[in-house]
């Protein structure tokens, strides 16, 4: 059975939505049955289960639930400090998917770069360029690099990122969330194999988006996490 949980950045906002609805039902009840409502959407929100994370070295994981809704090659953006064309993988977050995002691969965080930006839908493609976003470059172990995005929609109010500089992170680890609706980008070196197609539901931390290098993969178990 799988364990649920919620995640740590959830806490504090249900607990103030179970006292207020505690309180509602005390002075009017009808309201307090309204607030039970609000609360279990609150709490489905911020809900963090745990997924079987596959043991392989040549996977590429999704860092985020979700829908895949653009594939294509384009640079980087400039703060990741990669010039070459890169496979851009974009995920949509919708208000109900579980939105902890996860590390896609063993390696070591390299550059950590905040941009401040609007609210736009995160389904409209220009959002990525216009609205609040989160990047971090990650380091293999053989130099190449990856690029994850983690951007607000018109609904997410708010990125966190747990990652430091330097950091050393292993794949399908907890790394962050972004509350209520969002879209979460990966930039993947053109020599990696992509798996995944266009409108095909991905899973943080399960589902593979591509491979390391064209070799049979070896999978040697999996991580309840």
């Amino acid at each position: 059975m799988t364990k649920f949980s919620l995640h740590k950045e959830g806490l504090l906002t249900v607990g103030i939505v179970v006292f207020c609805t505690a309180l509602a039902f005390f002075f009017l009840p009808l309201l307090g049955l309204c607030g039970i409502a609000i609360s279990a959407l609150v709490i489905y929100f911020f809900r963090d289960p745990q997924r079987a994370v596959p043991v392989c070295k040549e996977f590429i994981l999704s860092p985020a639930d979700g829908i895949v809704c653009r594939i294509e090659s384009t640079v980087p953006p400039k703060s990741s400090g990669i010039e070459d064309e890169m496979n851009k993988i974009s995920i949509f977050l919708s208000p109900l998917n579980v939105h902890v995002n996860r590390i896609p691969i063993n390696g070591v965080v390299r550059n950590l770069h905040y941009i401040p930006g609007k609210k736009l839908r995160a389904d409209y493609d220009s959002s990525e360029d216009e609205n609040e976003r989160q990047e971090v470059v990650i380091e293999l172990s053989d130099g190449r690099k990856i690029v994850v995005v983690q951007q607000t929609g018109f609904l997410a109010r708010r990125i966190v990122c747990d990652l430091k500089k330097d950091q050393q992170v292993s794949a399908g680890k907890r790394f962050g969330i972004i509350k209520f609706g969002s879209r979460v980008t990966v930039y993947l070196p053109k020599d990696m194999k992509i798996l995944v197609t266009e409108q095909q539901t991905v899973i943080a931390g399960e589902t593979v988006l591509g491979l390391l290098n064209d070799s049979l993969p070896v999978v040697t178990g999996h991580i309840l996490d």
